[in-house]
């Protein structure tokens, strides 16, 4: 499985989305100068956290997005399902049974009845995944963000930025 940059740029931007809430909403086009990324393609990834009921869409000459959750409620899960899709990342096309050792047989013979070994173990890996995932909120981010990572003057910083962007500056 290879996942797409969309959810990276998602999380990324949904971050100081949380610190916006009660402010001017947040545009796509301030979202990705401010993380230096594609507006065209932020917008795609937009539209479906929209769809996914993960973001708001405010119109007007003043709108823009907000978060459509609390973020103790948006996990990492949400987001990754919502950019890729909910799609099991392991399609079974059951290889075994066509097995040349099977093409004479009028029946298929109880040990190729029985649950395939690899479907279980890729089906347990997604399982085991989506699970990790789903254990992160965005609430989580933000607090890892600026307690471990990034200082609350970079917190209030970025507030500041997306603040002067709402006013034309």
């Amino acid at each position: 499985m290879k996942m797409s940059i969309g959810v990276e740029y998602a999380l990324h931007c949904l971050l100081p989305m949380i610190d916006l809430q009660d402010k001017s909403p947040a545009t796509v086009k301030n979202l990705a100068l401010y993380q230096g990324i594609s507006e065209s393609y932020l917008a795609k990834i937009f539209t479906k956290l929209t769809k996914a009921k993960l973001v708001q869409a405010e119109p007007g000459v003043k709108g823009g997005y907000r978060l459509a959750q609390s973020p103790a409620d948006i996990s990492f899960l949400d987001i990754f399902e919502a950019v890729e899709g909910k799609d099991s990342f392991f399609r079974c096309k059951a290889v075994r049974h066509a097995s040349i050792l099977l093409q004479e047989e009028e029946t298929v013979p109880p040990p190729y009845k029985t649950p395939c070994a690899v479907r279980k173990i890729m089906s347990g890996s997604e399982e085991a995944f989506k699970g990790y995932l789903q254990q992160y909120t965005l609430a989580w981010l933000h607090h890892y963000t600026y307690t471990e990572v990034l200082s609350e003057q970079d917190r209030l910083d970025t507030i500041e930025w997306f603040k002067s962007q709402s006013n034309g500056n």
